[in-house]
């Protein structure tokens, strides 16, 4: 089943006012009446609910009336309702018939459409005939953007001066459009867009970006020019292969200087090793000496120790009572006495002979301190004749050989920079003049003619199929008709060699009423994107019944024309694939009227239905 949708029914509300309603089916429906009993007030309350900016005109009848409400159907029978209340910018959606809107949520939607968001009534109507998203060009350079219902409601809603219009049919009427229009025509008729089309920017701005570019290069060619000057100062005269040879002479300079260091180095570090072996063996000799002092200490404390014990003895004798140092009574004088003859003697040679003993350790303690002093002593002055010595070469290295290989250091990086500025120079120089030939090349091209960018095309046997089924319709309607013709210059018809435009009111209304219908039909025939619903407002009449008087040859097609149209159109009933809904003030026979949906205004109040809006009582 084919996208797009039809209408079932067209409501205008209002809270103390009974309902204006007007049914719908698929196929063909007339709404026959005559002037001001409401029909184009019918077409303008569709489009208005559609996203038409221009409300309907107040008229007295409307009055008390605050809200449309339009139920359509898509062809796989998804129902939705659309309301908007006079003067408002949302329209509210609901998928609902007519008679459940009221008992169901509804979506509130922009009535001005947005590339930027699906909020909108544009978006909601495409996506129903399948154009969502689709890009249509707006320029000769092909900007683009994304299509509106708006875009091709001139296509399935064609009020009464279009339709006698002696434009193309394509057109609305604003200029502005012309561009967007034709896209959307080429859309329909070969079911692509525009999106892969290549743009071409606006040639104000692309200009302005080729005078930004030559700006920026001569700004860059005058930086580049300035540090130019500047490295051509510090090279002077010298030339590459001079520069070179004094790099090569301060290189060797350079390693000459480095391998002296390094020898010197090696001196130092051995002499270094020499130092701190000699200062470990002075911290041995000192630990030693530190040890063998309190070895002395040790010999004197026990002498004096002898020397005290031979003390006491002499001490004890000059004693006559002796208490007892655990129970306190005296000792029998008698038993020191004979305590003391037994081990006074044993007690003498041991003295004797422990201090004799301590007194030969203390002799060898002092000799080998003495050596030790000694061997200190020339330690120390070893020590310090090698400290010397590293320090000679340490300030040799550092004073000399090292101030020697920074200058030679820096006058290397200073040929270096040298020889780095005299290829920058070159470098510099080829930059400027790539520069200068960028700079030549976009003053051309501010001379150039901004090219033309071709459109769409479609093919021709698209225009020629679609023009056979254009003819089909003017054959069934009556009209001599040898060929029909798309002028793609005009994007319009030609019949037996005579644009459209040449010809009267009334066969431009008929002409303009096949090209709509054939488009609608080509659509179907070729699954070609299409609303599938078609109003005509007044395709038969071309005048108001004031203008009678004035009717011109032309103006008005004939009555035998008249019949074989709606018979033609009859056939399409309420099982058709497509909607086509006439305003019109010409009557169909009546048995055309049973084949159809048909409706009439009679604007008698004892003759059927007087108008749109209900007689108030």
């Amino acid at each position: 089943m084919h996208k797009g949708f039809y209408f079932k029914e067209l409501m205008v509300v209002g809270k103390e006012v009974k309902p204006a309603k007007l049914l719908f089916n698929r196929g063909l429906n007339v709404l026959q009446g005559a002037s001001d009993t409401g029909k184009s007030y019918v077409f303008n309350c569709i489009n208005y609910v559609l996203g038409s900016t221009k409300e309907p005109n107040k008229i007295k009848e409307a009055e008390g009336y605050d809200e449309i409400r339009l139920n359509l159907c898509t062809y796989d029978n998804r129902d939705f309702t659309i309301a908007r209340k006079f003067g408002d910018s949302k329209i509210y959606v609901a998928k609902a018939s007519m008679d459940d809107y009221d008992k169901v949520s509804t979506d509130k939607l922009n009535s001005i459409h947005s590339s930027k968001s699906d909020d909108n009534i544009s978006y909601f109507l495409l996506s129903l005939i399948g154009l969502e998203g689709k890009k249509l060009s707006t320029n000769a350079r092909n900007d683009k953007r994304a299509i509106s219902f708006r875009d091709i409601a001139n296509l399935c809603l064609i009020n009464e001066e279009l339709i006698i219009s002696t434009i193309s049919p394509i057109y609305s009427g604003q200029v502005v459009n012309k561009t967007v229009e034709e896209s959307v025509f080429k859309l329909i008729l070969s079911g692509k867009d525009d999106d892969e089309l290549e743009s071409l920017e606006n040639p104000k701005i692309y200009k302005n970006k080729i005078k930004g570019k030559i700006e920026f290069i001569e700004d860059s060619v005058t930086g580049k020019s300035k540090r130019l000057e500047e490295l051509e100062k510090n090279v002077k005269n010298m030339e590459i292969e001079d520069i070179n040879i004094m790099i090569d002479e301060f290189t060797n300079l350079i390693n000459e200087s480095h391998k002296n260091v390094q020898e010197e180095d090696k001196k130092r570090s051995v002499i270094w090793n020499d130092v701190e072996s000699l200062r470990s063996q002075l911290n041995q000799i000192e630990e030693l000496e530190k040890r063998f002092y309190l070895l002395n200490k040790h010999y004197v404390s026990d002498l004096d120790r002898l020397e005290f014990i031979n003390e006491g003895k002499q001490y004890l004798e000059q004693l006559k009572d002796i208490k007892c140092p655990i129970c306190g009574s005296c000792i029998n004088q008698k038993v020191i006495e004979d305590y003391e003859e037994r081990n006074s003697e044993k007690i003498m040679i041991s003295l004797i002979s422990e201090s004799n003993s301590i007194k030969l350790k203390q002799k060898e303690l002092s000799d080998t301190l003495q050596q030790l002093n000694n061997q200190k002593k020339e330690l120390t002055s070893q020590y310090s004749v090698k400290v010397g010595e590293f320090e000679t070469i340490n300030t040799y290295i550092n004073n000399k050989l090292k101030p020697i290989a920074d200058i030679n250091r820096k006058k290397l990086e200073e040929y270096l920079k040298l020889k780095e500025d005299k290829y920058g120079i070159s470098i510099l120089n080829e930059e400027i003049n790539q520069l200068n030939r960028e700079k030549k090349y976009y003053y051309s091209k501010l001379d150039e003619k901004i090219k033309k960018i071709p459109g769409r095309s479609v093919p021709n046997d698209l225009y020629n199929i679609f023009s056979d089924e254009i003819k089909k319709y003017l054959i069934e309607w009556g009209l001599n008709c040898n060929t029909v013709y798309f002028d793609k210059t005009e994007n319009d018809i030609e019949i037996d060699s005579k644009p459209r435009s040449h010809y009267g009111k009334g066969f431009r209304a008929i002409y303009q009423s096949a090209f709509m219908i054939g488009l609608m039909d080509y659509c179907l025939n070729n699954n070609k994107f299409h609303p599938f619903f078609l109003i005509l407002d007044s395709p038969l009449t071309t005048y108001k019944e004031q203008d009678k008087d004035k009717i011109q040859k032309d103006d008005e097609v004939s009555k035998n024309i008249q019949e074989l149209f709606y018979k033609s159109l009859s056939k399409y009933g309420n099982n058709s694939e497509f909607q086509i809904f006439l305003l019109e003030n010409k009557d169909p026979e009546e048995k055309i009227k049973k084949l159809i949906t048909y409706e009439h205004f009679s604007k008698n109040v004892n003759v059927g239905r007087y108008g749109f809006f209900p007689l108030v009582d």
